[in-house]
């Protein structure tokens, strides 16, 4: 693929995504912003009209692996926070 090819690709097919993605991002201002862009691009990928991806029900299964896998981790993270702030603290 040659590198018109590829600029064209970015600038029809991934900048007009990654401009509505920033733009919702930038104005709900999630906590999170991972989970919450994830579930943007899910629900993005469910309504857009056309689309040419195959095996949704795949990518959508490992989404919700993603999700489930973060906020585990979020809830790590605040049972940390809560205890004091965990190893950091325990030196002290």
């Amino acid at each position: 693929m040659s590198i018109q090819a590829h600029q064209e690709y970015i600038q029809t097919k991934i900048n007009p995504i990654l401009e509505s993605l920033v733009t919702q991002v930038l104005l709900e201002r999630p906590e999170e912003p991972i989970p919450f862009m994830i579930a943007w691009l899910s629900d993005q990928a469910k309504t857009t009209p056309g689309s040419e991806r195959q095996g949704g029900g795949e990518t959508a299964e490992s989404l919700r692996r993603q999700v489930a896998e973060l906020k585990e981790k979020i809830a790590t993270m605040e049972g940390k926070q809560a205890n004091g702030g965990g190893a950091d603290n325990a030196a002290q």
